[in-house]
């Protein structure tokens, strides 16, 4: 007898921004149709400016051009990329974000670095973020430092309970992302492994439970050489047939 099993992946690609500057949204809206393609179930989740700021920027002036960013080219991604988007504010209630606010507000400044929220140590990956915006210092007694991190856990938390609503809607099994680390993506990636789930993190191995991959790349290929030269060189060299095969 031969049985059929046919498995249905629910996919999580958590890409949290949508600007065209970023190359790592275009690689998502990819990934995301190979996986509809081959039969799996997938959410694209960006962050739809619900987030004060991320961690895309050591300042706070282009963070807020970042977040403008994502506001005005969202709209273009939703017409051109017709993905199943997921945005923080459907599965984060303002009620959850305005504890999440007043937690953070009450906490000593002692307790910020080893905070823990739904099993999480949030405050690791905060101080994660502070060290990468300060140029990996943190200074406990500076106080724009100590508000740096405030900020970076409350990120942390809101991303966890997100993370944690999504699971118990979407009942996914995957979760996908090109970034897996600091406030914005680390808390997010945590807690799908707590829950026993999937994660794969590009070029990552943050943690055990992580599977990670990578792209492959011309062997002679110089990584600082500009994209647009590389095709240049590259555009009328016909594919190989095993290459043929794979875009089938």
């Amino acid at each position: 007898k031969i049985k059929l099993i046919v498995i249905v992946c629910g996919v999580i690609v958590y890409g949290l921004r949508t600007f065209f500057e970023s190359n790592l949204a275009v690689f998502e809206k990819v990934f995301s149709d190979s996986f509809r393609y081959h039969g799996a179930n997938v959410v694209n989740l960006v962050c739809g400016n619900f987030l004060p700021s991320c961690d895309g920027a050591r300042d706070e002036e282009l963070l807020r051009e970042l977040c403008t960013k994502c506001k005005i080219d969202r709209p273009y991604f939703e017409k051109y990329y017709p993905n199943n988007w997921g945005y923080f504010k459907e599965y984060l209630t303002q009620d959850d974000k305005k504890y999440i606010e007043e937690k953070v507000k009450s906490l000593a400044d002692t307790e910020l670095e080893d905070f823990h929220y739904l099993g999480i140590n949030t405050g690791k990956h905060a101080e994660d973020s502070v060290r990468s915006y300060f140029q990996y210092v943190y200074d406990r007694n500076n106080p724009e430092h100590v508000q740096k991190m405030r900020d970076s856990l409350r990120n942390a938390m809101m991303c966890v309970k997100v993370a944690q609503n999504l699971i118990e809607r979407e009942n996914p099994t995957h979760l996908f992302t090109l970034h897996g680390v600091y406030a914005s993506w680390g808390p997010f990636c945590d807690y799908f492994c707590k829950m026993g789930l999937n994660v794969y993190v590009y070029m990552k191995t943050l943690d055990p439970d992580f599977g990670h991959f990578s792209f492959n790349r011309l062997p002679e290929q110089n990584t600082e050489i500009p994209a647009a030269q590389v095709w240049e060189e590259k555009k009328e060299i016909p594919l190989n047939l095993e290459q043929e095969r794979n875009l089938q």
